[in-house]
């Protein structure tokens, strides 16, 4: 019977957060956990802040553990007093998951249950952490010759980005914008101070940026979001940002209708309901909004609630491009099939004159791989769908990668023992070369436990294109040709995986 007993009680404490469990008084040996002072932080982030602030409040607190740059917090709390494991075991758990997602070192204790033993003295950063970067292969003007600056802010997704916040990668257009004129940035946004979508301070963020910018003598500025950077300008627009307009990709901030778990995902039920009050509070500003067919961050309906908040100014200062038929998915704006279609439009729009899609759209062809963005355009180019059997024997032992530029950009190699290595342009936080496994699942092929694709079951439907090269079509319909070889371990690819500062792609 006590071993029973004790088998559950470590059952109902595995998880964070939310898990049932821990008990003794704390203070017992407190001290052990204690660095020599040298290895604190100065300052805390906000986040930190707000994360002692939830701890402090927790009725059964067990562990809290920062990261050693005094950025990413997180912390191990009981539902009920009836968690009976030693603080050792709450420590060490929340020292774990501390270091997976931090990534920057061992974590430090700040406090066990309710007794805090962080050392030193406690000061918090006033403002979120941020970084204004020139991307990689962007040759900025500066103020005085450059039509005006354009500010990427990217989507919610922590491992992109360094703690040195100096990730270098923008979508496609802006690089053309660059090449026409405009001195272009990247704001990098330090992951735990992105994780949420009620502070005041990211809007801080936002209208500092700007100030700076125009401090520097940027007659015009304009910002250009993605995801959650879409979500954050808009939901900013009151604050008076003093910018010139914006560009505004597939807004979101409530996750998908559905967690990587699959379970419904309950913060999603009200994505529209809040983006109808943001599009009310906006300021009256220009704007430029994108939304793309099979995005399972958007509810649908968005165009039409443009329409009706702001209808006398669409056509003028306001452009809406709902579903095209030549796009798909979330990152549909980033696509270079994008760019070849929509690319004057958006300088239209910078240049303050109204966006009319009939006149400013090139007529999209399908001139070669990557013009690809839809399964439709794979199979117009030939491709064969690949299933069963022989979808796997395709997929072992070979590596997929872009078509044009340095095969070390990104791309993928399915080793032949179901392992896989993945690679990705730009510096991550955990590298940009990340180990996970691949198999095949209802005719297709399935990335399992990437730190890349949230640790869940990421599957893509397969085609063998006509020259050789195959055809990946993901989840949410966006799709692209890949460059292959055959190659049964990662010394035979003829390339470094992950060196992606090689030729640029044009």
């Amino acid at each position: 019977m006590q071993i029973r007993a004790a088998f559950l009680l470590t059952i109902a404490c595995l998880g964070l957060l939310a898990v049932a469990c821990s008990a003794r008084s704390a203070g017992e040996d407190d001290k052990r956990w204690v660095q020599p002072e040298a290895a604190y932080p100065e300052r805390l982030s906000i986040h930190a802040r707000d994360t002692i602030h939830r701890y402090r409040n927790e009725p059964f607190p067990l562990a809290l553990v920062i990261a050693p740059d005094g950025g990413y917090a997180t912390y191990w709390r009981c539902r009920d007093e009836n968690c009976r494991f030693d603080d050792e075991v709450y420590v060490e758990r929340a020292l774990k998951v501390c270091a997976e997602r931090a990534h920057i070192g061992d974590c430090l204790v700040h406090s066990i249950r309710d007794k805090t033993i962080w050392p030193v003295p406690q000061q918090f950063e006033t403002e979120v952490r941020s970084r204004l970067v020139v991307p990689w292969l962007h040759e900025n003007r500066g103020p005085a010759e450059a039509k005006g600056a354009v500010v990427h802010i990217p989507g919610f997704a922590g491992h992109r980005y360094p703690s040195t916040l100096d990730h270098p990668i923008t979508p496609y257009h802006l690089l053309h914008l660059n090449r026409r004129g405009y001195d272009t940035f990247r704001l990098n946004i330090a992951h735990y101070d992105y994780s949420r979508t009620d502070r005041r301070e990211l809007g801080d963020m936002l209208v500092n940026t700007v100030r700076r910018l125009r401090d520097e003598g940027y007659r015009r500025v304009f910002l250009n979001g993605q995801s959650r950077g879409a979500w954050e300008i808009l939901a900013a627009t009151p604050r008076g940002l003093g910018i010139d307009g914006a560009m505004l990709f597939a807004p979101a901030a409530h996750g998908r209708a559905e967690g990587w778990s699959g379970k419904p995902n309950p913060r999603f039920e009200k994505s529209e309901e809040d983006f109808d009050r943001l599009v009310q509070g906006a300021a009256d500003l220009p704007y430029f909004f994108a939304f793309f067919q099979g995005d399972p961050y958007d509810p649908g309906g968005r165009a039409e609630t443009l329409g009706t908040r702001l209808r006398e100014r669409i056509g003028t200062t306001v452009a809406v491009l709902d579903q095209p038929a030549e796009l798909a998915g979330h990152g549909a704006g980033g696509r270079v099939a994008f760019h070849r279609i929509y690319g004057v439009c958006l300088e239209d729009f910078l240049a303050g004159a109204p966006v009319r899609f009939e006149d400013c759209a090139t007529p999209f062809s399908l001139s070669d791989n990557r013009a690809a963005a839809t399964e439709a355009h794979l199979i117009d180019l030939g491709g064969t769908r690949v299933e069963g059997v022989a979808l796997k024997r395709l997929m072992r032992g070979r590596a997929l990668y872009p078509i044009v530029g340095p095969p070390g950009w990104g791309g993928f190699h399915a080793r032949p023992d179901g392992e896989l290595l993945q690679w990705f342009p730009g510096d991550y936080l955990t590298g940009n070369r990340i180990e996970a496994e691949w198999r095949i699942e209802d005719d297709e092929f399935c990335i399992i436990d990437s730190p890349r694709m949230s640790r869940n079951r990421y599957c893509y439907r397969v085609y063998d294109m006509p020259d050789g090269s195959v055809g990946l079509v993901a989840p949410d319909g966006l799709a692209l040709v890949a460059g292959t070889k055959a190659a049964s371990e990662e010394s035979e690819l003829g390339f470094e995986p992950g060196d992606w500062r090689g030729d640029p792609v044009d």
